[in-house]
């Protein structure tokens, strides 16, 4: 019996780093959060950097533009 068959694969590991913090201040409105809670979780949000380490060597500081926090 032959049947199609379809798979899909969603590497969930990476989503929170590629996460649009403009849209996700929008969703957080529309889902009935408070403008005073979208408010500190913007603030946790701004002015982050981060390094890269190679070989043992860390790099300078570089500013991360999308992804959210993890772990918290």
């Amino acid at each position: 019996q032959h049947r199609d068959l379809y798979t899909a694969f969603i590497d969930l590991t990476k989503a929170f780093d590629t996460v649009n913090r403009e849209g996700l201040w929008k969703i957080m409105a529309i889902y009935g959060c408070t403008e005073k809670f979208i408010k500190i979780v913007q603030q946790l949000h701004e002015g982050m950097h981060a390094r890269v380490q190679d070989q043992g060597e860390l790099s300078e500081p570089f500013p991360v533009q999308n992804g959210v926090k993890q772990g918290c």
